[in-house]
């Protein structure tokens, strides 16, 4: 999707939702701020940048790298500016994963510790000069308030590569190096549910899109027998499928089948 300023408000107003009664004091020292800040400073000369998101102000903070690896003025760099420089593959599902983790965060407070829990994902964003480079976002608590409720979150970017259409692929980890997590099923699920609300796909189709994310030989024929439907109807939904999800995505999907890879690579399916 292309970002309007309207879909931005939208979701500036969603993620508000989620941030009310905040519960003074904070619970990370300024000191352990600035440490954390001082050790990102020493790695930028490897392709890497960061920058905290104020959730309560809903500004981008103490920003490290931007300027020399992607060309923007660190002192006027917005959330706005931020999402714009996502490619559009993406922006729509980066607004619902940060909802989503919201949602889930405030049902269950303290479940953060700071710069301990990450969830993971790979993002093609956009330098000043229009090339789009895929870079891992590590993003992982800031800041929380009384009763553990996230207030400010580190956003910790890798340079991998040129962007050539990969998939997102979200995943979790910690110091520990543990790569699940109880609560992190619970945030996918409420990604999932999100992701789906937001999709121009009948029931019916997301039906169809489940089987052929199973795997290879899923023709026409075989999900019409399977849902007792006959081999035309399939192909009209598959159709379907292919022009919202060209249109949803804005990349060029060859088949149902592989809308329905890409939905499962994005643990949307």
């Amino acid at each position: 999707m292309t970002l309007l300023r309207k879909d931005y408000q939208a979701f500036r107003a969603s993620c508000n939702q989620c941030l009310t009664d905040i519960e003074l004091p904070f619970q990370v020292s300024e000191e352990e701020q600035n440490a954390f800040l001082s050790s990102v400073k020493t790695l930028v000369s490897s392709e890497r940048f960061s920058f905290v998101v104020d959730l309560l102000s809903f500004e981008l903070t103490n920003c490290i790298g931007l300027e020399r690896w992607l060309g923007y003025p660190t002192t006027r760099f917005s959330m706005y500016d931020y999402l714009k420089a996502i490619h559009p593959n993406y922006v729509g599902q980066l607004m619902q994963m940060a909802i989503a983790t919201l949602e889930v965060t405030g049902q269950n407070p303290g479940f953060f510790k700071f710069m301990d829990q990450r969830i993971i994902a790979c993002l093609p964003m956009r330098e000043k000069n229009g090339r789009y480079w895929w870079v891992k976002r590590e993003s992982t608590s800031f800041q929380y308030d009384a009763k553990g409720r996230l207030t400010a979150y580190a956003n910790l970017f890798t340079i991998v590569k040129e962007y050539d259409g990969e998939s997102m692929a979200p995943r979790y980890s910690d110091l520990a190096g543990n790569n699940n997590n109880e609560l992190y099923n619970v945030f996918v699920e409420r990604y999932r549910e999100r992701i789906r609300e937001h999709l121009p796909f009948t029931k019916r189709q997301f039906e169809i899109l489940k089987i052929y994310a199973q795997g290879t030989g899923w023709t026409s024929l075989r999900v019409g027998q399977k849902l007792s439907l006959s081999k035309q109807t399939i192909d009209k939904h598959n159709q379907s499928i292919l022009t919202g999800a060209r249109t949803q995505f804005a990349r060029l999907f060859n088949s149902a089948t592989e809308v329905a890879y890409f939905l499962r690579e994005e643990k949307i399916l």
